[in-house]
Formats: structure tokens, C-alpha cells, sequence
């Protein structure tokens, strides 16, 4: 996924392991138990978000993080 806007999206209970997310803006998500497994974000902004779920192996190369947290995160 490159140059994307996903705004007010429901993302709960999904499998999105291994997606590649580059020059996006992730704002106002639901995102609870969703499996984010291996996933790349690279200079992506994320803005009024809490993660929950599965971040192993995440990386986050050059994002930003505004109003955004990590809760009951593994």
C-alpha cells in the first residue's frame, strides 16, 4: 500500500501480516486484536490510533505518531 489515506477504517480481528505500508496516513482506525505480524511502515503518519494485537517482528521507519498508542500490544 503506497500514498494512501485510511481514514475511520475497522481493522478489528484482522490478518494483516507481512503488509508493506509506505508515504500513507493511517488516521482514527479501529484496530483491536489485529495481527500485524512482519508488517513495514515506512515514512507513514498515524494520528489518533491505539494498537492492540500482534506487532511482532513490526518495523517503523521514519512515521510519525500523533495522539497514537500501544495498549495491550505483544
Amino acid at each position: 500500500v503506497q500514498g494512501s489515506e485510511m481514514r475511520n477504517c475497522d481493522f478489528s480481528n484482522a490478518n494483516l501480516s507481512g503488509i508493506e505500508v509506505s508515504s500513507s496516513e493511517l488516521r482514527n482506525n479501529k484496530i483491536e486484536d489485529t495481527n500485524w505480524k512482519h508488517a513495514s511502515f515506512k515514512g507513514t503518519q498515524f494520528m489518533e490510533m491505539v494498537f492492540s494485537g500482534s506487532l511482532e517482528d513490526c518495523s517503523f521507519n521514519g512515521c510519525s505518531f500523533t495522539k497514537t498508542s500501544f495498549e495491550n500490544a505483544i
